[in-house]
């Protein structure tokens, strides 16, 4: 799981998966972030992992250890979370989801909020959520142009009319059957999509009722 390392799942019990193990891989100074887990092979009790920055990593594996049994009456030892102590200098506004892009319109932050899907905020005197949308799986980015905000969502493109205050009316969809909209740009009358991992959707905005797609390509690498 890229910069999470590798984890194990007993997977004996198909319909109750869970995690037994976890092993991240060495922090890299120069990226300052550990080495991604980027691909693994399996030995005879022995995990060998690609690491992006770091090579080839081997390691061992208990087999005995990672499939004890759990008893269902025992809580986790689990340490206290970390003291937050608030800095007096920021403002700050924490939906139940991850927040994966910001845009603003007519004074109104819109926050795509992943599973917490659109959420509209007021920042100014202080911050304060005015409202929130729902989204077609996760919303993992937003952008906003003369008076409409465009999500971009699991399950494509929606385009809403900002009616002030932070109140929308939905005014059309793009779908994607390819993958899921991970980011838009929207230039004049274009919305520029990044799709899955190497996609790229160009699509016509400019009748937000009806979208249509003018393009798609896709190349080696991310978007």
């Amino acid at each position: 799981d890229t910069y999470n390392g590798v984890f194990v799942v007993d997977v004996s019990e198909p319909s109750q998966p869970r995690v037994v193990a976890r092993r991240g891989l060495p922090f890299i100074h120069d990226r300052s972030d550990p080495s991604p887990a980027a691909g693994l092979t399996l030995g005879d009790d022995t995990v060998f992992v690609a690491g992006a920055w770091s090579d080839v990593h081997r390691f061992s594996w208990d087999t005995s250890s990672a499939h004890q049994e759990r008893k269902d009456d025992v809580p986790p030892n689990l340490s206290p979370p970390p003291n937050s102590i608030p800095d007096s200098r920021f403002r700050t506004y924490r939906p139940p989801g991850q927040v994966h892009s910001v845009a603003c319109d007519q004074g109104v932050a819109f926050a795509a909020c992943g599973n917490a899907g659109l959420r509209a905020v007021k920042i100014t005197p202080e911050i304060r959520q005015l409202a929130d949308y729902a989204t077609v799986g996760f919303a993992l980015g937003v952008d906003a142009r003369q008076g409409k905000v465009y999500a971009a969502e699991g399950g494509g493109l929606s385009i809403w009319e900002h009616l002030g205050s932070g109140q929308l009316r939905a005014l059309g969809r793009y779908r994607s059957t390819d993958n899921a909209v991970r980011q838009v740009v929207v230039a004049d009358q274009y919305a520029l999509l990044s799709v899955g991992a190497a996609s790229l959707h160009i699509v016509d905005v400019s009748n937000p009722h009806d979208p249509k797609l003018l393009l798609k390509d896709s190349r080696l690498g991310l978007c």
